[in-house]
């Protein structure tokens, strides 16, 4: 087995990416895999300058250049045509780790379904899926997609739509795992553990990203709100969309 991961780095606005990217290295250097596997970043955009190389030097990390079309999905697209590795995790910029040992907790849970999508957050919101800013699967999975990204709002389809990578794995009759601290969890269970995407402390979390943060910094209300959208209340994702139209056309009106 020769395990990848797979980081895209946006150059193209590289001044608005230059922290998450620091955050990933460092947070990268600090809480190891402790799981042998082979670093590839994907460069978004643009070429990268000296001081971006320098980031990854000591990494010995594969580059990869995309034209950003298709933005972080193109970028993954193209890595799964492109990176000799399988499985491959597959990591969005804003993806940064809190403990060691997360890709060694990923693959106990390969080890023991087999090859399938498995992923650190799941949710219900929209449709039940595996959140697609940190996953795993074998790359011809993400070949199979048969979706195509030509605005930035398409970018949801692949991880919510009714055709999304989530959709497609189970019609391969692939395992759709939740893989956190402490368990091991299958579809009808992903919104039963503790502690996780949007839950409690978030502490069982593999992973973080910006909607992880977004729900530290909520008040104990917004938490219970994002908590029931992350569960699949309908109610409550159409009362914050509309919230959410009204406060962009306040917001335009100046």
């Amino acid at each position: 087995m020769k395990l990848g991961v797979v980081y895209v780095c946006p150059v193209v606005n590289w001044p608005q990416y230059e922290g998450l990217t620091r955050r990933f290295v460092s947070s990268y250097t600090m809480f190891p895999a402790e799981f042998p596997h082979k670093l590839h970043v994907v460069f978004n955009g643009g070429n990268p300058n000296v001081d971006i190389l320098a980031l990854f030097s000591d990494k010995n990390p594969v580059y990869l250049a995309h034209d950003n079309i298709g933005w972080d999905i193109g970028a993954f697209q193209k890595a799964a045509s492109s990176v000799d590795c399988n499985p491959i995790l597959f990591l969005g910029a804003n993806t940064h780790f809190r403990r060691a040992g997360w890709l060694r907790r990923l693959m106990a849970a390969y080890e023991k379904f087999g090859p399938g999508l498995y992923g650190p957050s799941a949710s219900f919101d929209i449709t039940p899926h595996i959140r697609t800013t940190a996953f795993m699967c074998d790359p011809k999975l993400v070949r199979s997609w048969a979706g195509k990204i030509s605005a930035p709002k398409d970018r949801h389809y692949f991880e919510v739509g009714p055709a999304s990578l989530t959709s497609l794995a189970k019609r391969q009759g692939l395992p759709c795992v939740l893989v956190t601290w402490d368990g091991f969890y299958l579809r009808d269970e992903w919104r039963k553990a503790p502690n996780i995407f949007r839950r409690g402390d978030q502490s069982n979390c593999l992973m973080f990203d910006r909607h992880h943060e977004i729900y530290e910094a909520s008040t104990p209300q917004q938490k219970i709100r994002l908590g029931r959208i992350a569960d699949g209340n309908k109610l409550e994702y159409y009362r914050c969309a509309i919230q959410s139209r009204i406060n962009r056309w306040f917001k335009s009106r100046g």
